[in-house]
């Protein structure tokens, strides 16, 4: 299981990073601490930072916690995968809000799959996980008979 186990830490690894600089963006624009000018590095962050809301913010960080935890606890080879699921249902109730403020759960848009893609890819990373945590839980069984 080790040859599933690392992919599936750096995929990990690659949400929380997704997670935690759009909610730092969010809470620089709208705590304005100093003199920070995200706009200056780029201003695709700064509209994104200006449009999204506390809660959003909040979700983000949520998500990237627990999306953190379960990227250690599958490195520790202990149970990864209720924390995987917390950390999904966090990140699918922000994406949920951000398909609610373009309109809708459609299929009309102009690139379906982008905008459905990083949902997917995190339930399928987390069946994986699963299959990851039966097989570790197998181990552990087979060291304490």
């Amino acid at each position: 299981m080790w040859i599933l186990r690392w992919p599936l830490v750096l995929i990990l690894l690659v949400y929380v990073a997704a997670c935690v600089f759009p909610a730092a963006v969010t809470t620089l624009e709208h705590v304005q601490i100093g003199n920070i000018d995200v706009a200056r590095y780029s201003d695709r962050l700064s509209a994104l930072g200006a449009s999204a809301t506390p809660l959003e913010a909040g979700l983000w960080y949520g998500a990237a916690v627990f999306l953190f935890i379960a990227m250690v606890r599958l490195m520790r080879r202990t149970q990864a995968f209720w924390a995987w699921l917390i950390g999904f249902a966090l990140y699918g109730a922000r994406w949920a809000l951000w398909k609610q403020a373009e309109g809708g759960l459609t299929l009309d848009s102009q690139y379906p799959l982008a905008d459905y893609a990083p949902i997917g890819v995190l339930l399928a990373v987390g069946l994986v996980i699963l299959l990851v945590d039966g097989g570790d839980r197998a181990y552990w069984r087979r060291q304490d008979a």
